[in-house]
């Protein structure tokens, strides 16, 4: 999945803290700090690069490297944990070593045991000292979902900090990443009860705070709008409900309704021009709507940039033609903060009437297998 975090955002957080963590001296036993070699610093770094690129060519987080690609990923990883060394209060260097080692067990030939006690303690190191910074939503950023105890962690050693500002930030992130693990159609009824409570208990704690933020020209009550949204997410855009509508607009302006489409299936994709995975997925759904011609089913794009269209309009003009329902939703508003969206791409398949069918984060198999299914259904 991808969290809403920019790519550009991400290469240069990526960079930074790499750079971060490499320069980040050996602590044990308080001896000094030793620089690293900056040949080996430009050599790792260009290899990250290198390696950034490769994932960013991934239709999904879950499909694998080319073997080329996985050996010069398992490569980074060792020249990282080489240069390594226990951090003090490098903050970049946390977030470089937990960043890294998000990914360590997936390289191959790696020592995954190492790369569990070595994350561990990243974690830990985190709790004790990084609580307080900025950038640690850029370290929760890179934990896979399988680290929900360790953000829950956080989240609990925040609260007990009394810091309300980065207690929204947290539960916010703790919030999306439940949500996401809610609408997760393999999880057992158990495991679906406990992600639900979750996120109504995250979106409580977002609920309570109506400081103002500015964003752009006005002063909006986010993390509020941002609670409401983690609430909608789980009580209103589940398998089974009608799919809501809100402020979506076409790029000219005009106001538009999902309502509008009822009696047909839809796809309803949430994208962003720097969204890899969104990009990748866009001729695919070209081609799959082709296959559909002439059936009762449209795709809606929705764009998640706010005001941006400039850049949205020369992206779909000169390098990925998107010849379908193109809408955009204004990222200053409530509406936009109640679609409570946890990652970028989401898509939504919804039947004639509105329902929804899935909701996924891959435009894969099963996003095709319940829209052929909804189109051979016998209508109602």
């Amino acid at each position: 999945m991808k969290v809403m975090m920019s790519e550009s955002a991400k290469r240069s957080w990526g960079r930074a803290a790499l750079l971060g963590l490499m320069l980040a001296g050996p602590n044990a036993g308080g001896a000094a700090a030793q620089p690293a070699d900056p040949a080996k610093i430009d050599e790792v770094e260009k290899a990250y690069d290198e390696m950034l690129r490769a994932r960013h060519q991934l239709k999904s987080d879950e499909d694998p490297l080319d073997p080329a690609a996985a050996a010069r990923f398992a490569a980074v990883l060792r020249d990282a944990v080489a240069l390594y060394r226990e951090p003090a209060d490098d903050k970049a260097a946390l977030m470089g070593l937990t960043f890294m080692f998000a990914y360590c067990e997936q390289a191959p030939g790696s020592d995954v045991e190492k790369c569990r006690r070595l994350k561990r303690q990243g974690q830990a190191a985190v709790l004790h000292r990084s609580l307080d910074s900025k950038e640690l939503i850029g370290v929760l950023l890179h934990s896979t979902d399988a680290d929900v105890a360790f953000v829950d962690a956080v989240f609990q050693k925040t609260v007990q900090k009394k810091s309300v500002q980065q207690t929204s930030v947290i539960a916010d992130f703790a919030g999306r990443l439940w949500a996401h693990r809610y609408h997760d159609e393999k999880l057992s009824k158990k495991e679906r009860q406990t992600a639900y409570r979750k996120v109504l208990e995250y979106g409580h704690v977002l609920e309570q705070d109506t400081a103002l933020v500015r964003l752009g020209d006005k002063e909006i009550p986010l993390n509020r709008w941002r609670g409401e949204g983690l609430l909608e997410s789980v009580q209103a855009q589940s398998v089974g409900q009608v799919m809501p509508d809100y402020s979506w607009r076409t790029f000219t302006g005009e106001p538009v309704s999902l309502r509008q489409h009822r009696g047909k299936v839809l796809l309803v994709d949430f994208w962003a021009t720097w969204c890899a995975p969104c990009v990748a997925s866009m001729p695919d759904i070209k081609k799959f709507r082709e296959e559909l011609a002439g059936k009762p089913f449209e795709v809606i794009s929705i764009n998640d940039q706010g005001g941006d269209l400039e850049t949205v309009v020369s992206f779909q003009s000169k390098k990925v033609p998107m010849p379908w329902i193109n809408w955009r939703v204004d990222t200053d508003n409530e509406d936009y903060h109640r679609l409570g969206l946890a990652s970028l791409p989401t898509y939504f398949v919804l039947d004639e009437s509105g329902r929804i069918l899935l909701r996924a984060q891959h435009f894969g198999d099963d996003v095709r297998q319940h829209i052929r299914a909804a189109l051979n259904a016998p209508t109602s």
